[in-house]
């Protein structure tokens, strides 16, 4: 299975960080009913290794990967929880060596041209740009010159209201977290404004 492939098919990646348990499966159904595969559950805490496995055990059909994966050890325990995929904040190398050991697809965040380039030289295939709202649309413009052959993902900030912004500059996708699962206040929306964001998410990123 080309895991990156899917997502640039999709161009969508959802984030789910601190989302309530009685709340996990009804997004993933969404998800799966939608015809959007693919989910990332962020490791906020000992939990999100069980929250893995059981998304895995009960919807095989969706594409988990683990985020905010910070060490090789972190990227063993997610694996072995049945994570298909690894994405980090930040580039390290020592992760990305792992990833590469393992045969093990591993989106790293970036921030820099030089970050860039020694993701590159590693092989690296989709790079995750973060934070996108405070690097800005133009960012994704201004790198396609240097480097035009690369994938990017732009993450961070990312909402049905400047998404279109990131496509049109040259994000190939996004990752997206609080924008489809989360309100003003930081709590977990209802399924049918989940549903109603997504949507609205699939329509813009058609038409582009």
């Amino acid at each position: 299975m080309n895991i990156v492939k899917k997502i640039l098919d999709v161009k969508i990646l959802p984030i789910l960080r601190n989302a309530r348990k009685e709340n996990i499966f009804d997004y993933a159904y969404i998800l799966k009913e939608e015809g959007i595969n693919l989910m990332e559950i962020t490791l906020s805490d000992e939990q999100s290794f069980q929250i893995i496995q059981n998304i895995k055990d009960k919807f095989p059909e969706i594409i988990i990967g683990a985020g905010t994966v910070l060490t090789p050890e972190q990227a063993s325990k997610a694996i072995e929880a049945g994570a298909q995929f690894i994405v980090s904040p930040g580039y390290m190398e020592n992760l990305v060596n792992f990833a590469k050991s393992e045969n093990f697809l591993i989106i790293p965040g970036v921030a820099t041209p030089t970050e860039i380039m020694n993701a590159i030289l590693q092989g690296v295939s989709l790079l995750k740009i973060f934070p996108a709202i405070q690097l800005m649309p133009t960012f994704f413009k201004e790198i396609k010159g240097p480097f035009p052959s690369i994938k990017m993902m732009a993450v961070g900030g990312i909402t049905t209201d400047n998404v279109k912004g990131f496509i049109e500059a040259g994000a190939h996708c996004i990752g997206i977290g609080s924008g489809l699962f989360k309100n003003q206040l930081g709590h977990d929306v209802t399924e049918k404004e989940f549903l109603r964001r997504l949507r609205l998410l699939k329509r813009i990123l058609k038409s582009n």
